[in-house]
């Protein structure tokens, strides 16, 4: 479902070249394509926004600004009221207003926004100064409303200076006689004048006047990123993309309304990524086996079930359920030629109105539903994990056969349409989804997670032993006999726990059933393959007795 919004469109009024007046022609509902940065209206009218620079060069005589979504009108407005009120009012405030946008020469938009109203008070106060009877006063007013439409409300001339300001084209002393200048003109200049004034007052030629307010996102980039890569090694820049996505679908909300697809071989660190990043972003998280999932009706797991089971997790706290990350893992495995496949497409299908933003009644068992509870994704941050591996085994096959340069292989991407062609994706599906590409794991890059990581294995061991009061070593050579049996079994990192646990226990058993005798245990290439062959250094003795601790 495609979020609404109630915008103005503007009529495009000529006044240089690379130069207009928008006034407003009418208010209206429809939605936004974000990708395009194009509105449409109820009646199938597409419109640009007003500051794009295409319409510098179109011939289309309209654009469109102030769009607000409906659920937001409220607020914006800042007062409670009917949606129909609201609607009202907003026109209301809308249709007074004016804009001066412009072409700059180093190709930036430039605008001011005015307010008619205040324009036309401001002329009839003069004239009204200026004329004391009534009939005077009556044909000032005639003469005011004959200006702004004839003239409408602003000449080339003071047009051509407005854009040279904003070019930083004069210098303080002669935006001083500019304002001079402009005091004694009896038309439309106020705006002018206050523009001129903010110029004088500044320290800098930059315009930074009529820039948009900055709005300090609450996702710290380097502090996340920090953090993250402190246990997450080897996945420097997927990591700080995934993090930089979500902190920009924080600062710009409407974002939410696209996913993003994680990629890469079985343990490369998917999960754990959005595992790290949802802890430090202090957001709820929980991970979906999409083989599970089918369309509602045939046996398997319904969207519905699976946020009840967020829910659950969110101590059924709906509000943190609505603002959680949620992770759809293995969604590779729903690609199918077939649209109507219920536990394929389907599933694609129907993840997509999940993506976009809807309403639904979460409950334990869509079957008898003796629970439920709304619950709104529009807010969520989604991710959706696969392999995908007949996409880029195809790529490598290349990179292989030398196709592909060395120096390009990093930069090699899948398209669009291999994630079609090759994996079977709905195309609409993946139009809403942007690929981050999470990076293959060598020996290298495996012994750097051994030795690196703040949860790696090793470490994990060395703690343990060290708590029996055994300092345990590595071998190089041990470290080099797991990187590479996890390469070869292509587990990744996920193995590398479970053959650590499996080389170590013996020599875990005997220290921990002779307390205090050993000082070291040195853990060699031979314990990979017999976790019984291994070195024991015992403690030191003094006048004939082992010293334990």
């Amino acid at each position: 479902m495609s979020k609404k919004y109630v915008a103005t469109i503007m009529n495009r009024h000529y006044i240089s070249e690379n130069a207009f007046i928008f006034s407003v022609s009418h208010t209206v509902l429809g939605t936004l394509d974000e990708k395009n940065n194009i509105f449409k209206d109820r009646n199938g009218n597409e419109y640009l926004s007003i500051f794009d620079d295409t319409l510098m060069i179109s011939e289309v005589p309209y654009g469109v600004t102030n769009l607000i979504p409906i659920e937001n009108l409220k607020e914006t407005l800042g007062q409670d009221m009917p949606l129909h009120e609201a609607i009202k009012e907003y026109e209301k405030q809308s249709k007074n207003r004016f804009y001066y946008v412009s072409k700059l020469n180093d190709g930036k938009i430039f605008y001011m926004s005015f307010n008619q109203d205040t324009i036309k008070q401001d002329m009839e106060a003069r004239v009204m100064g200026e004329n004391t009877s009534s009939d005077k006063a009556t044909k000032s007013q005639s003469s005011t409303s004959k200006f702004l439409k004839e003239d409408f409300p602003m000449n080339p001339e003071l047009a051509s200076i407005i854009t040279k300001i904003a070019e930083g084209a004069y210098s303080r002393e002669e935006l001083k006689e500019i304002r001079e200048n402009l005091l004694e003109e009896a038309n439309d200049i106020d705006q002018t004048i206050k523009y001129v004034d903010e110029k004088l007052t500044s320290d800098s030629k930059e315009d930074s006047n009529f820039m948009p307010k900055v709005k300090k996102s609450k996702i710290n980039i380097n502090d996340i990123f920090n953090k993250v890569t402190k246990t997450l090694i080897a996945q420097d820049m997927p990591a700080r993309r995934v993090i930089a996505e979500i902190a920009r679908k924080e600062l710009y909300p409407s974002k939410k309304q696209d996913a993003i697809i994680l990629t890469g071989a079985t343990g490369v660190g998917k999960t754990k990524l959005m595992e790290l990043i949802a802890k430090y972003v202090d957001k709820p998280f929980i991970k979906v086996d999409s083989t599970q999932l089918t369309i509602a009706g045939y046996k398997g797991k319904d969207i519905e079930e699976v946020l009840w089971d967020l829910y659950e997790k969110c101590g059924r706290d709906k509000e943190k359920a609505e603002n959680a990350i949620i992770f759809f893992d293995e969604i590779d495995k729903k690609g199918s030629p077939k649209k109507e496949d219920p536990s394929g497409q389907g599933v694609l299908n129907s993840l997509l109105t999940f993506i976009q933003g809807e309403e639904y009644t979460a409950t334990p068992s869509v079957k008898d539903g003796t629970e439920q509870v709304k619950i709104n994704t529009t807010n969520m941050t989604i991710i959706l994990g696969g392999a995908f591996s007949d996409v880029y085994g195809d790529l490598n096959k290349k990179q292989k056969a030398g196709f592909v340069s060395k120096k390009e292989e990093s930069k090699i991407k899948p398209t669009t349409e291999d994630f079609v062609e090759k994996a079977m994706m709905p195309g609409e599906f993946m139009g809403r989804t942007l690929v981050v590409r999470m990076n293959d794991l060598d020996v290298e890059a495996i012994k750097r997670i051994m030795l690196e990581s703040d949860e790696s294995a090793i470490r994990i061991q060395q703690e343990i032993f060290q708590m029996l009061g055994t300092k345990i070593t590595f071998t190089n050579e041990y470290i080099d006999a797991i990187a590479e049996d996890a390469v070869k079994k292509k587990t990744g990192a996920r193995g590398i726990n479970t053959t650590i646990d499996e080389s170590t226990w013996c020599a875990f058993d005997e220290i921990s059933c002779n307390g205090g005798i050993y000082s070291e245990v040195i853990i060699g290439e031979e314990t990979v393959k017999d976790p019984t062959k291994y070195q024991l250094i015992k403690r030191k003795a003094r006048n004939g007795k082992i010293q334990c601790q």
